[in-house]
């Protein structure tokens, strides 16, 4: 639940707000439009489009890397050559989605940099993307009382995706429209910049601040963004998004992708 609304603040942040009461935790949204009616499962859907095709569907990303560890291992036993990933109106959720890209990467990559108000208070530019200082935060080793600690203590982190078994070698193509935010737009990132994947829809939402979360008592949730995210390459995703190689109405993207595959269109691919 991320606030619609955003307003300037120093040293060129900007900062949006979202409140939540109760179990249900639908968001207050403040002067701003409701937010699409998202599922808010965090298992990934697997089904098969072809005896050599599938389509892993993602609704959120919470506490997945199991669930993640499961389809990929499915994936593997049934000889897939072709996967097509769904990121379209996924949310984000917390850095359990960097345990897709690692079934995807051979070799260990950085994931970017997070920074936090910390960092802030004694530089005026964000970290350098090879700043050995910073601590780096691996994808086998990530939880949320991690993160926070790490901004906490450093201001900043890197974060760092580990291969992990079984790792995925054929054909990979990532679906995102305009509700593809957060953590998904820094997994589609990574994909499309280290050419591991092809990337079909629309731009995604640019919606990268993560938010901590504050309880006020009487079942209300603030949720307070706290970080900023870099690429590795130094480009901010708040207010950009992440663009496809692909354009198409969100709603043709996996019809796209599957004239791709029968046109015998390389997406991503190991070498």
């Amino acid at each position: 639940e991320k606030g619609r609304q955003y307003a300037g603040c120093g040293g060129g942040w900007q900062a949006g707000v979202g409140i939540c009461r109760g179990a249900a935790r639908s968001p207050v949204q403040l002067n701003s439009p409701p937010p699409p009616d998202v599922s808010r499962g965090a298992s990934p859907e697997l089904r098969y489009l072809s005896d050599s095709v599938a389509h892993l569907r993602f609704r959120h990303f919470g506490r997945a890397t199991a669930a993640v560890d499961s389809a990929f291992s499915r994936i593997a036993a049934d000889g897939v050559t072709t996967l097509v990933i769904d990121l379209r109106g996924v949310p984000g959720g917390d850095l359990s989605e960097m345990a897709v890209a690692a079934h995807l990467l051979s070799e260990p990559v950085p994931a970017g940099t997070f920074v936090g108000r910390r960092w802030w208070s004694t530089h005026r530019s964000p970290p350098k993307a090879d700043d050995t200082a910073l601590p780096v935060l691996a994808s086998d080793d990530y939880d949320v009382g991690a993160f926070f600690h790490a901004l906490r203590t450093h201001g900043a982190f890197t974060g760092r995706v580990e291969p992990r078994a079984p790792v995925f070698g054929g054909r990979v193509f990532v679906l995102v429209n305009r509700a593809t935010s957060s953590a998904a737009e820094a997994l589609a990132h990574l994909l499309a910049s280290t050419g591991r994947a092809t990337i079909i829809g629309e731009r995604t939402a640019g919606a990268m601040l993560s938010p901590a979360e504050i309880p006020l008592g009487d079942g209300w949730t603030l949720l307070l963004p706290t970080a900023d995210f870099y690429t590795p390459e130094g480009r901010r995703l708040e207010g950009r998004g992440v663009e496809p190689h692909v354009a198409s109405p969100s709603a043709r993207a996996l019809e796209v992708a599957l004239r791709m595959v029968d046109g015998g269109a390389e997406g991503g691919k190991l070498d």
